[in-house]
């Protein structure tokens, strides 16, 4: 893993979600800030098994932004990662007629999984996904040709954990045994209104145990401990479904500023944009939106050959 190359990916990441949400002057920053290092691992170190060129493989991975609201990271890694989702669509973030609307939608941008957007949405959808692609194994593989032995991933927040339908989809999936399941936790201490110590205190790694889930809290800043969670989750076949890890946004700003003045007072997001990118040495340019580079920095030739394999099997389906 060159973590050297995905720094430079999770800086360029960050960069083009601060532009895109300043240029229209609407969008949440928090994740797609916190996040970007597990960005980079998924869509850059080895997380994801994908493929830009035939985005409908049957056996990919999967991902699911179910905290929708902050579309952007999943915009930016789309794009930085070779998906037919162009810089100027980018540029086009939140505009009627766009590709790049401000939650994600499955129908209208390439790469998007799932329509999401109502809080703990996208659990339910993962868990449906991790369900429909268990059923497809069972039907499917034998003993000599494994067809589908994808993974499903889903990155949630806060709100997510608080909404009824995330918690009846946890349970379902807990008791069920989709250890094909991966979600990923953005718990990084903040929601829109306040610290979220205000409004909430569970112990989720406790709750996610409770409910027959594997759970373990990780640094989400550190490559390696993100690589070898989610290679961790991928390989244990024990019936569990897996849950990580915690993120900080106390590198770019204090927490009550950076999410709860920016949708309230959007002048504050330039000085804000400013200080990050200070720190991150970027251009200091608003908007100055990151060239699109190539995306061989993640592609191993024996996943290619793979693909093209299936890629001649999807017509079967």
């Amino acid at each position: 893993m060159n973590t050297a190359i995905l720094s430079q990916a999770a800086t360029q990441a960050r960069g083009l979600a601060m532009d895109a949400v300043h240029a229209c002057n609407s969008g949440h920053l928090g994740l797609p800030l916190g996040c970007a290092e597990i960005g980079a691992v998924l869509f850059g170190g080895g997380g994801l098994r994908y493929f830009p060129d035939a985005p409908k493989w049957l056996n990919r991975d999967r991902f699911i932004l179910s905290a929708g609201h902050g579309s952007m990271f999943l915009y930016s890694w789309l794009h930085l990662s070779g998906y037919a989702l162009p810089l100027d669509e980018l540029k086009r973030f939140r505009q009627l007629g766009s590709h790049t609307p401000g939650h994600p939608e499955s129908f209208e941008t390439v790469g998007v999984e799932a329509t999401t957007g109502p809080l703990g949405q996208g659990v339910g959808n993962a868990v449906g996904y991790a369900l429909s692609a268990e059923r497809a194994a069972a039907k499917f593989n034998t003993a000599e040709h494994t067809i589908f032995d994808q993974h499903i991933f889903a990155l949630l927040g806060d709100g997510c954990l608080q909404e009824g339908v995330a918690k009846e989809a946890i349970a379902f999936a807990g008791h069920v045994g989709l250890d094909n399941l991966v979600l990923i936790y953005d718990s990084n201490d903040v929601t829109l209104d306040a610290m979220a110590d205000r409004t909430q205190g569970e112990d989720a790694e406790g709750y996610f145990r409770s409910q027959q889930w594997d759970a373990v809290t990780i640094d989400g800043h550190d490559f390696a401990a993100n690589s070898a969670a989610i290679s961790k989750a991928k390989a244990d076949k024990n019936g569990r479904p897996k849950l990580m890890c915690k993120t900080r946004l106390d590198d770019f700003a204090e927490g009550e500023e950076i999410v709860v003045k920016p949708l309230k007072a959007f002048p504050v997001i330039r000085d804000l944009v400013t200080d990050v990118k200070t720190n991150y040495k970027m251009a200091k340019k608003i908007p100055a939106f990151t060239p699109r580079e190539g995306a061989q920095w993640k592609w191993q030739q024996e996943d290619i050959d793979r693909v093209q394999e299936f890629r001649k099997c999807i017509e079967w389906f």
